[in-house]
């Protein structure tokens, strides 16, 4: 009985791995090809902005407004507040 289980688990695994190759050109349900989905919340570039949030900053007009939520580790301290401040004013 075990070593039937065992084949069958096996199979299933063999299968999984030659339908991997094809998963790029599959269409999934939003249109999207699966392979080319991005990671959601994805920061590239290293400026610790998600990069979604930078593409849409950057068709925004300057008298546009757009609420996000600032998440830090650590206590909240006027100064790290003070400094977030500034981070955001030199990038704008």
């Amino acid at each position: 009985m075990k070593r039937g289980l065992l084949g069958v688990v096996l199979v299933g695994l063999l299968a999984l791995f030659l339908s991997g190759s094809a998963t790029a050109n599959k269409i999934g349900p939003a249109g999207f090809s699966v392979g080319a989905l991005k990671a959601p919340n994805a920061d590239l570039n290293g400026d610790k902005i998600y990069d979604d949030l930078a593409s849409k900053l950057d068709t925004m007009d300057d008298a546009d407004t757009l609420s996000v939520i600032v998440r830090m580790k650590g206590d909240l301290t006027q100064a790290r507040v003070d400094a977030v401040e500034q981070t955001w004013a030199a990038s704008t």
